[in-house]
């Protein structure tokens, strides 16, 4: 452990349970109205995609908490593309259909 705690790579490499989350959020230019286009993505330790959202006005933590990810880490906010922020929004679009259609089915 370094002198000021433990870094995220740390936290990453000893997280073997399947509770353990991580998120980052990416960043494009604001839409012609000035609405801020991010997204957050949730990750296991294993790097795979758990669950992405469209942030909007919200901030991470408090879709974090909604969404049942609270105690993820958080490894940073990042500049991305107006492209790659649409592919991800349209994922979060399709995910919010098919909890819907899960939901429809009982």
């Amino acid at each position: 452990m370094g002198k000021f705690g433990k870094s995220s790579f740390d936290q990453m490499t000893r997280a073997n349970d399947e509770d353990r989350y991580f998120c980052i959020v990416l960043r494009a230019q604001n839409d012609l109205y000035g609405n801020p286009r991010q997204v957050v993505l949730f990750f296991n330790a294993l790097g795979e995609r758990v669950w992405v959202e469209d942030i909007g006005y919200s901030g991470w933590s408090q879709i974090a908490k909604d969404r049942g990810f609270d105690n993820s880490t958080m490894l940073g906010i990042f500049d991305t593309t107006v492209e790659q922020y649409k592919l991800l929004a349209n994922i979060f679009y399709k995910q919010l259909k098919e909890e819907k259609q899960n939901v429809d089915h009982y």
